[in-house]
């Protein structure tokens, strides 16, 4: 059985949310040079193409690091971008963790949240998830856990919430996690 939990306010059409994402600029920044310098970093990317805010809530690392953390709250229609590296000192480790952002879903008697999995080991690839649950409970360390060499696509629970017509919308979030040397990580309201 699926859950539907309902959102107050007004919740976009879906050619207002297309407008918004195609308004969005983003260039995958250049990495500073002291911290290519590390054993092992990487970068990720979020990209925020839904209308509602995301609060960067708790972080989990198995190895490594921040070199700079994520944005505490990330705006609708917008990309924010961290670094991650192994730590000073450590000898032949990589870097390996997730972090957690609650959807600000408003007025919601329910929570949604996402987690982003990352992770540039000693030996191996780049790998990187995206998940959501709805509790806060380990979604940084379960993000960890899911991750992958591949990308990855994963769709939130249904979501209801009522348009500026006052009529019901029905929509959901897709995540999809593309590791690489810059990881894009993009969450996109979809309208069912």
């Amino acid at each position: 059985m699926v859950a539907i939990a309902t959102v107050a306010g007004a919740i976009m059409e879906a050619g207002e949310i297309a407008d918004a994402i195609k308004k969005m600029t983003d260039l995958i920044p250049r990495a500073a040079d002291d911290l290519t310098e590390k054993f092992r970093w990487m970068t990720v990317v979020v990209r925020n193409e839904t209308q509602f805010k995301l609060t960067h809530t708790s972080s989990y690392f198995d190895s490594g690091r921040f070199w700079a953390s994520p944005a505490g709250v990330m705006q609708p229609f917008e990309s924010e971008e961290f670094s991650v590296c192994s730590k000073d000192g450590s000898i032949d480790t990589g870097v390996a963790g997730g972090i957690r952002l609650k959807v600000e879903l408003k007025e919601m008697d329910e929570s949604l949240f996402v987690g982003v999995g990352f992770a540039r080991p000693a030996i191996g690839r780049r790998k990187a998830s995206v998940i959501f649950h709805a509790k806060s409970g380990r979604v940084a360390r379960d993000a960890h856990g899911a991750i992958t060499t591949h990308t990855m696509q994963r769709n939130s629970r249904d979501l209801t919430g009522i348009n500026r017509h006052g009529d019901s919308v029905d929509f959901d979030l897709l995540g999809v996690s593309s590791p690489g040397q810059g990881t894009t990580v993009t969450l996109t309201q979809r309208i069912r």
